[in-house]
């Protein structure tokens, strides 16, 4: 089955970035969110300029094999709004001569730890 993102689940998506926004309290930063309309490897990816404090998320519209529940589609702005969270965690471990390899399975680690207690408890 190919499963693709219809308007009503994108405004979802929407919705649920900003409540982590303001649940988080990144108000500080701008954040964008797009849909991406090619064929890509993730669901969602987000994009960030440091200095400006600004968010690009890219919300893809076919997920292919991954189904679109409300919860999966809440999920992923979740996840989106932690990598803008921890972003500056990354920007300081790459500034300390640290590969991408060696960051991101950490903040990958910490994001799940958020998605298996705050994000589930909310959703209970």
């Amino acid at each position: 089955m190919n499963y693709k993102i219809n308007k009503k689940q994108f405004k979802m998506f929407e919705k649920e970035c900003s409540k982590w926004i303001k649940y988080f309290g990144l108000l500080d930063w701008e954040v964008n969110i797009r849909e991406e309309k090619r064929k890509v490897n993730y669901l969602a990816q987000t994009s960030v300029s440091f200095h400006n404090r600004i968010a690009t998320i890219k919300v893809v519209k076919d997920w292919g094999k991954f189904e679109t529940t409300n919860k999966e589609i809440k999920k992923t702005a979740f996840h989106e709004i932690c990598e803008v969270m921890f972003y500056n965690v990354r920007y300081l471990a790459e500034a300390r001569f640290l590969t991408e390899s060696e960051i991101d399975p950490e903040i990958h680690k910490l994001i799940r730890i958020l998605e298996n207690t705050v994000f589930e408890e909310s959703n209970a």
